[in-house]
């Protein structure tokens, strides 16, 4: 990924909301290093998906004024290529990790000496040589530090957003709507929360899902009954029973609701998913990883007809002209024609229509359709 971001004053420690004991710690933590120039901890952000983690590790650089890069740990980052993204960091850089807990033993140490001595050793030619390296600013992201080395979590301050209150989701739904240049009812707000498991990621998406409602009606006041009328796919999932209803539903999907659903259902299987990659185009829309494989993902809702070997192709071109994916999984809510599937039989894609999607959802009774709408 390796992405400079600029900051922000949307970043801002009053603009977040919750972890307020979190916040103010880390208030006086930049207040120290702004004033008398101390050096600010390396971090370790943990919580759950959705909880806003890489959103304070953003809002920290923010406050620290200065800019960011965001990296993410794939199957793709090479020792090599690891030790000279660590050489490149400049004395007050904030450099934020997605996945640290997926480092490998060797890439782990090298950070932790890093961090811990200021240097590192590779072997060149046979021989170990000491890289320095400046005093650069680390934040780890993850769900899961235990999975971490002890030498790494000795380096780190451990920071760990647990859940959030009602109160406060009920005014990050506030917030989000009065971004978007509207006003939800405190009734309508606290309906809408209910509805999520209280992460801030959920009430954001619920809470873009029930703006673009109000836009599609022109309407700037979001009352209780508006709020209720844009989450009612979110309360028919609850008394899907047959698997007639099951269909009926995944065929109402928008593209961007069956896209989620998709991404949600490898995600339940164990894959890990990347949302973007740099040599991507239209044809992808997410990858997806499980050991050494990448695969891409393209997702097409169609009401009627089926796919044709034309499209087919052109997802094929696409999966090709990457260095690094070889595979791909073609998945619709409609059908195939023959002559794709002929195609693709001796391809390295696999089609999924949605006789077969329905066939899995049917079988699991999955409660990642509520996700879809997420």
């Amino acid at each position: 990924m390796n992405l400079l971001h600029s900051h922000s004053h949307e970043y801002s420690f009053a603009n977040f909301i919750g972890q307020d004991g979190i916040v103010r710690e880390l208030s006086s933590l930049v207040s120290s290093v702004n004033q008398v120039k101390t050096p600010f901890p390396d971090l370790l952000i943990s919580g759950a998906s959705g909880m806003g983690k890489l959103r304070l590790a953003e809002t920290i650089a923010n406050e620290l004024g200065v800019d960011f890069v965001l990296e993410r740990v794939t199957h793709e980052l090479t020792i090599s290529d690891f030790c000279g993204f660590l050489t490149s960091r400049k004395k007050g850089d904030v450099f934020i990790l997605l996945g640290v807990d997926l480092l490998g033993d060797a890439y782990s140490e090298k950070l932790a000496n890093a961090l811990g001595r200021g240097q590192f050793t590779v072997l060149v030619e046979e021989q170990e040589i000491d890289i320095d390296v400046d005093d650069f600013t680390f934040i780890g992201i993850t769900s899961e530090p235990s999975r971490l080395r002890d030498d790494l979590l000795l380096c780190l301050k451990y920071i760990h957003l647990s859940a959030y209150a009602s109160k406060d989701m009920v005014s990050l739904a506030v917030q989000v709507t009065q971004n978007a240049g509207m006003k939800i009812s405190p009734e309508g707000a606290e309906y809408l929360v209910r509805h999520t498991d209280q992460s801030p990621g959920q009430v954001k998406l619920l809470s873009h899902r029930v703006i673009a409602y109000a836009n599609s009606f022109d309407k700037k006041e979001i009352d209780l009954n508006l709020v209720m009328e844009a989450l009612e796919p979110v309360d028919d999932i609850r008394g899907l029973e047959e698997v007639k209803d099951l269909h009926a539903f995944i065929r109402g999907l928008s593209g961007v609701e069956f896209e989620r659903l998709v991404r949600n259902i490898f995600e339940w299987l164990g894959f890990e998913v990347t949302y973007s990659h740099e040599d991507a185009d239209h044809e992808i829309d997410f990858f997806v990883s499980k050991g050494e494989e990448i695969i891409g993902i393209q997702c097409k809702c169609c009401a009627d007809g089926a796919i044709e070997e034309a499209c087919a192709r052109d997802f094929y071109s696409s999966i090709m002209a990457m260095e690094h994916v070889r595979s791909g999984a073609f998945v619709t809510t409609s059908n195939f024609s023959n002559s794709a599937r002929e195609f693709a039989a001796s391809m390295p894609i696999h089609l999924v229509d949605g006789a077969s999607l329905l066939h899995f959802l049917s079988k699991h009774r999955p409660s990642f359709l509520l996700s879809a709408l997420e």
